[in-house]
């Protein structure tokens, strides 16, 4: 039998420790476990799934400097996962601080497993109380939640071997580093992303969303399967 919460505490522990670094690149504001960790339901081969919140028009600094560190880290799943994927990072959900709103991006009227993923989110970093205007801009993921689940979700705080606190001079690199054009780190990502995931972005739904306030790649998106199987 699978043990499931062993494997999580593992793979917390070392989103965790990445998630230490990752707080410290300009514009980032939130980092969240998604997907099947934030369940409970990872398996040990699984890679470890981020959610992030960047500050407005930062969205394409935070995925350059967010990939580069990874890269050089060698934690960066393959595009085809041939490479394996266990305990890599894999970053592609991020949204910027005035687009926090997901209803828009439903893949149908009923989504309910938006609406569950959007529960279950467990953040890690969290800056100017960004977690809790997300979370007040989803309430209609919560409709269905008694009071006293929706103050919890709402006012969610990690337990304290997983609380990221904020670096005390990241203001002063914020200030260093968005003093360059965003457009600059958008033209390198969309020079080298692969075209699969470009094209995907063209079609109807909101699997694969390429903007200036969203990156959303999930090609394989869960809600297909679970809006068929309901």
């Amino acid at each position: 039998m699978i043990n499931y919460y062993r494997i999580a505490q593992e793979k917390y522990r070392k989103a965790v420790k990445i998630s230490r670094l990752l707080c410290l690149i300009p514009g980032l504001k939130m980092i969240a476990v998604c997907n099947n960790l934030s369940f409970n339901q990872a398996k040990l081969d699984s890679d470890i799934d981020l959610f992030i919140i960047t500050a407005k028009n930062r969205v394409w600094t935070v995925r350059f400097f967010s990939l580069l560190l990874l890269k050089l880290l060698r934690l960066r799943p393959a595009f085809d996962k041939r490479g394996g994927s266990k305990d890599k990072i894999c970053l592609s959900f991020f949204i910027s601080e005035d687009n926090l709103d997901l209803k828009k991006y439903k893949i149908c009227v009923q989504d309910d497993y938006l609406s569950f993923w959007i529960r279950q989110l467990k953040p890690l970093y969290i800056e100017n109380n960004i977690y809790k205007k997300f979370i007040q801009l989803n309430k209609w993921a919560l409709n269905k939640v008694s009071q006293q689940k929706y103050y919890y979700i709402s006012n969610y705080k990690s337990n304290y071997k997983r609380q990221i606190n904020k670096f005390l001079f990241k203001p002063l690199i914020n200030f260093f580093v968005t003093r360059f054009d965003e457009r600059i780190y958008k033209y390198i990502q969309l020079k080298i992303m692969p075209e699969a995931i470009k094209y995907a972005a063209c079609s109807w739904d909101s699997r694969v969303i390429i903007s200036d306030n969203i990156l959303k790649f999930h090609i394989n998106d869960a809600r297909l399967v679970f809006k068929d199987k309901l």
